[in-house]
């Protein structure tokens, strides 16, 4: 596991890249941090539109997509529509 770690140290550095690591059980897995666009959404608890990126997004048709966006100011979740050409986050 100190191996894997070790590994992980290395490629970053040589690579100069951002990477998170998460531990799951007792392996490591590396992903890289692109950065998704925010979608204009209305924030149901403050009422107003923000910037916000969502947390998770899924196609429920052809034509329409839902993200799982979470209020900055009180941590809670609400739905909302996103573009339908934003990618799928699981």
């Amino acid at each position: 596991m100190i191996e894997n770690l070790l590994n992980i140290i290395h490629k970053l550095f040589l690579n100069r890249k951002k990477l998170t690591i998460k531990v799951v059980g007792m392996t490591l897995k590396e992903e890289s941090t692109k950065k998704l666009p925010p979608v204009k959404v209305f924030n149901p608890y403050t009422g107003k539109e923000e910037m916000l990126v969502p947390k998770k997004v899924w196609k429920i048709r052809d034509n329409l997509k839902m993200g799982q966006f979470q209020c900055p100011h009180t941590g809670r979740f609400f739905k909302a529509k996103v573009p339908i050409d934003y990618p799928e986050i699981n």
